[in-house]
């Protein structure tokens, strides 16, 4: 069997829905061991979220903008949160 893209890309969304390496291998019909070298390589990337309604606005990395959140003191907390979300 031949591994396309697409295939890659459906066992991404997989992953991101939380689904385990076996659950993978079985949606996407291939190895165990594939879906492992796959999610090893989900795990590396980063994630960056575009306002799709004006792809001309600043793109935003959540993971670094929750990490501030998640070290800093809960009173600061909530403020950071509405800077990283606009409200």
């Amino acid at each position: 069997m031949t591994v396309t893209k697409k295939d890659k890309n459906f066992a991404r969304q997989l992953y991101q829905e939380g689904k385990s390496t076996k659950e993978i291998s079985v949606e996407c019909g291939v190895n165990v061991r594939t879906a492992q070298r796959w999610v090893k390589s989900f795990q590396g990337e980063s994630v960056i979220v575009t306002n799709l309604a004006d792809p001309e606005a600043e793109v935003i990395q959540p993971i670094p903008a929750l990490e501030k959140i998640a070290d800093a003191p809960k009173e600061q907390s909530s403020r950071l949160l509405a800077n990283h979300s606009g409200i």
